[in-house]
């Protein structure tokens, strides 16, 4: 397997992987919104702890983009 092609293909097992790990996370903050008491701990977790743990979970994403984009990985 040429360099191009493992690079396109652990691009895309991140991309999918920061995907699975958004939508996890997303699941994840709105049980956790659930769970807490009070409405502003509620909204502390909807508008503190959500953007982070997005944030976090974006990071496969970012990083298979980067790989995608890369000199090596580019078409000849």
């Amino acid at each position: 397997m040429s360099r191009h092609k493992t690079l396109r293909t652990w691009s895309l097992f991140l991309i999918v992987l920061g995907m699975v790990s958004i939508i996890s996370a997303t699941f994840g903050v709105i049980s956790w919104a659930i769970a807490v008491d009070g409405s502003w701990e509620t909204i502390g977790v909807l508008l503190f702890g959500g953007p982070i743990a997005l944030l976090l979970a974006a990071w496969p994403i970012a990083v298979g983009q980067a790989l995608r984009a890369s000199p090596t990985s580019a078409t000849r």
